[in-house]
């Protein structure tokens, strides 16, 4: 069996509560890439490396005085002191991680970390093969892709979430046409104006009803009016006249409210004056006049 010991290095830990900035300065002064975190009864329950920092500590914009807790890898992964180089690397493939802390159970069952063993200190010591390194690599970057995507998925779900809930403050629909409703108006609209300004429109919306109306047709299709819209609203959504009106109206007022003012301006000047007279004006400054169409 392959002696660990003599590339097990030793762990700086810190407890859960410490700041971000105590732990970048601890990070900065041992210049060390990580840290391990522990919880009052010092038993280990993350780990926080210099990517962490960088990534959620600055790029985010996090206050530095919160605690390293919060920006942790809480699912931490740890290999026992009996555990082989095998095991080691096995760990390191299947969880796609540089590093393992190294912990020791003791007699009521409480773990104590010990060291941890990186994948550089196996490369130095010729520990681990180019095949065993490229699994590591290939998970590591799996994995962080998969975390992206989430991430990414999430923020356009509470981005789309936010648009709705703007919409539905101010137009008094039943909550199944929310949907519906607003895709059929915007779908209009979208036709109505010249390519410039459906591209800047469809720009402005949330990613995922962005996509949605990539493949409606851009205008300007004159054949569009207020009216046509309305009357969609009947005859699709059985709709009657009167509330019709309002939902049209309530919309654009939303709608102005959800956009910038200046991009608001822009699009309004492709659009003929009823559609225009459905912008509620929440800015003081109006619209140049251009050409409509």
């Amino acid at each position: 069996m392959t002696d660990l010991k003599s590339i097990r290095r030793k762990v700086t830990v810190l407890h859960s509560s410490t700041p971000i900035r105590e732990a970048t300065r601890v990070m900065c002064d041992q210049n060390i890439g990580c840290i391990l975190v522990v919880d009052p009864d010092q038993q280990p329950i993350g780990i926080v490396s210099d990517r962490d920092v960088a990534c959620a500590g600055i790029a985010r914009f996090r206050n530095v005085d919160e605690p390293i807790s919060e920006i942790m890898t809480s699912q931490l992964i740890t290999a026992e002191e009996t555990d082989d180089l095998p095991k080691i690397i096995h760990l390191m493939q299947k969880a796609g991680i540089r590093r393992i802390p190294i912990v020791e159970t003791e007699k009521n069952h409480k773990k104590l970390c010990i060291g941890i063993i990186t994948v550089d200190d196996l490369i130095a010591a010729e520990m681990i093969s180019l095949e065993d390194l490229a699994v590591i690599i290939r998970t590591q970057i799996e994995k962080r892709t998969i975390r992206i995507t989430r991430a990414e998925k999430s923020a356009h779900d509470q981005t789309l979430n936010s648009f709705y809930l703007k919409i539905a403050e101010k137009v008094q629909i039943a909550p199944h046409l929310l949907v519906p409703v607003t895709h059929s108006i915007l779908s209009s609209l979208i036709q109505r104006l010249h390519y410039t300004g459906a591209a800047r429109l469809t720009s402005l919306l949330p990613r995922s009803l962005e996509e949605d109306l990539l493949e409606i047709p851009t205008g300007p299709n004159r054949g569009i009016t207020v009216g046509t819209i309305l009357n969609d609203l009947i005859s699709q959504f059985k709709i009657p006249e009167t509330q019709g009106r309002a939902i049209i109206f309530n919309f654009f007022a939303a709608l102005e409210e959800l956009l910038p003012p200046e991009e608001i301006k822009k699009i309004k000047v492709q659009l003929p004056e009823e559609f225009q007279a459905l912008f509620i004006e929440t800015h003081k400054s109006r619209p140049k006049k251009g050409h409509v169409d």
